[in-house]
């Protein structure tokens, strides 16, 4: 009987010794300001005596807002639409991921548009409409590992236009915009296991053996 309750004992504490995937979700936000803008947000690099890094996901997000104001010349109405585009660009200090924001040209267009306008005579404001972007990557987990931690810096800077169409004889816009960026970055991971002594060890599945004779010779009286 003892030489099969040991095997089991045995594969029990090894299911229990193994610890599940864990996730640590890292972020930064910038608050929009007048472009042209250049922010930038620090992330912490995976610090490798935690645990074994599996994957590593970042998500880039930007958010705009874009105010067109128009000046009709004519007497008479007229009928247009303005839209704007925030080109946002990415890089960072961390060689591997630079190379890789470097490439993407741009990283994120934000696009509002006015709709179809009915102008007056004179001036006319329409805004601030909102626009948001985001970008997914999922990325090398070694270009993140560092023994003992750190950090690195994502910045991010734009340019932005507009366009006008319909009747845009004698009409003209001028738009002024806001734009702010930030990032997520989720590593999942294995984390690492503490060291049990061999006593230790010996001890709990000692009293594991026991647990499992005494409810044994329970069963056997019964």
């Amino acid at each position: 009987m003892m030489n099969r309750i040991l095997p089991a004992l045995l594969l029990a504490g090894l299911l229990a010794s193994g610890l599940p995937a864990q996730a640590a979700s890292l972020s930064f936000s910038n608050a929009p300001e007048a472009t042209p803008i250049t922010q930038a947000g620090t992330l912490d690099l995976f610090d490798t005596s935690i645990g074994t890094l599996q994957s590593a996901k970042l998500t880039i997000f930007g958010v705009g807002y874009s105010t067109f104001s128009f000046n009709n010349s004519n007497s008479t109405t007229r009928n247009v639409t303005a839209a704007s585009e925030i080109s946002l660009y990415t890089s960072s200090s961390l060689g591997g991921l630079a190379n890789i924001l470097n490439s993407l040209s741009p990283t994120l267009s934000l696009t509002a548009s006015t709709g179809p306008l009915t102008l007056d005579a004179g001036f006319t404001s329409v805004g601030p409409v909102a626009s948001t972007g985001s970008l997914e990557l999922d990325l090398d987990p070694s270009m993140f590992l560092s023994a003992g931690g750190g950090n690195f810096t994502l910045w991010c800077e734009n340019t932005d236009g507009k366009s006008l169409q319909g009747e845009t004889a004698g009409v003209s816009v001028n738009l002024s915009s806001t734009a702010g960026c930030g990032a997520t970055l989720v590593y999942n991971y294995l984390p690492t296991a503490a060291k049990v002594s061999e006593p230790a060890s010996l001890a709990l599945l000692g009293v594991g053996l026991m647990g499992v004779l005494a409810n044994r010779r329970r069963k056997l009286r019964g």
